[in-house]
């Protein structure tokens, strides 16, 4: 589902302005859509309207799709450690679920794999670039010092409908932060505003389309040319949203 009608049907709300199904504090679940901290550009620097674990001297830390890897969850309501597979930025595959792990070679047992938990969890949720053995599974479902350690602590209780909570994004946070999706959309907003400065500078010019002159070559003017190894694609929030 790539076609721009598919990822802008994905993107439309599937309940009601209005409906009970249409504020989370309703439901006895959440499902989530898992992203990251990561490097971001200055104008998506989050951090006076969220809450980040730490700032940078550098860059701007903000928020920025998966890498390809491994996602680990405990759930504190079951027991169960969830174990799904990332492949360009998006949860591809549930590879485990369950309170113990056997073998150090898990293959994918769900494609596609919805991340719904009870919002009376807690979840430990950490991420790895090597798929982990079934010694390091245990070392975290055994351990509460262990898990604490390794893993992020995500209380989804307090989580709200429209302003999220610690480590949680709302729908329209994400699109408004999330690097992938955002950075064109700040692009755009940029160029509107140069043109409404513009206009308001000379109300009565006709103003023709802006062609921006630069002395760099193509390549590196791209976006987030300064990561290595790159990372960066441009995304549609209808990826996301096309799993819910």
């Amino acid at each position: 589902m790539t076609s721009p009608a598919n990822l802008a049907a994905a993107a439309a709300s599937k309940s009601p302005i209005g409906s009970l199904g249409a504020c989370p504090l309703r439901q006895t679940h959440v499902q989530l859509l898992p992203l990251r901290y990561g490097l971001v550009e200055k104008p998506l620097d989050p951090s006076a309207e969220l809450k980040l674990p730490y700032a940078l001297t550098t860059r701007p830390l903000g928020i920025r799709m998966l890498r390809d890897g491994w996602l680990y969850v405990i759930d504190s309501v079951t027991g169960h450690l969830h174990e799904y597979q990332v492949l360009d930025g998006l949860v591809s595959a549930l590879l485990h679920k369950g309170a113990k792990v056997d073998s150090d070679q898990r293959t994918p047992i769900e494609e596609r794999p919805a991340l719904v938990f009870s919002r009376r969890s807690t979840l430990h949720v950490t991420f790895a670039e090597v798929q982990w053995t079934a010694a390091k599974c245990a070392q975290v479902l055994d351990s509460r010092d262990e898990r604490e350690h390794f893993m992020q602590a995500v209380d989804l209780g307090p989580v709200h409908c429209q302003t999220g909570g610690e480590h949680l994004l709302t729908v329209a946070q994400g699109k408004q932060w999330l690097a992938e999706i955002a950075t064109v959309l700040v692009r755009q907003a940029q160029a509107t505003q140069e043109r409404s400065d513009l206009q308001a500078e000379s109300p009565d010019a006709v103003l023709l389309p802006t062609v921006h002159v630069s002395d760099a070559p193509a390549h590196e003017r791209e976006p987030y040319l300064w990561e290595q190894p790159r990372r960066f694609r441009e995304a549609h929030i209808g990826e996301f949203l096309g799993r819910v």
